[in-house]
């Protein structure tokens, strides 16, 4: 299911991407309104090496592999996403 979530006349899903705490995946016809500004906005997190993209090998294009998670990463990624809310 998609949707597309504002607050305040922001696109939340806009912002996990920017910060690095999601990815473009699962994307299908008729969806397709903001697939391009998505991918570009995930591009930017994954040059930047931001959240997600900070871990090695972590979010593929199947998924994420938890393996690749060290303790030390797990901690910063915890913290990443309580400031992010």
């Amino acid at each position: 299911m998609l949707a597309y979530v504002y607050i305040d006349n922001t696109m939340v899903n806009e912002q996990l991407l920017e910060k690095g705490l999601a990815r473009v995946a699962y994307v299908y016809e008729p969806n397709t309104k903001y697939v391009d500004e998505f991918y570009e906005i995930q591009k930017n997190a994954m040059e930047q090496e931001i959240g997600i993209w900070s871990i090695e090998n972590y979010a593929t294009e199947d998924g994420f592999v938890e393996e690749a998670v060290g303790a030390e990463k797990k901690q910063h990624l915890k913290k990443t996403i309580k400031h992010a809310k």
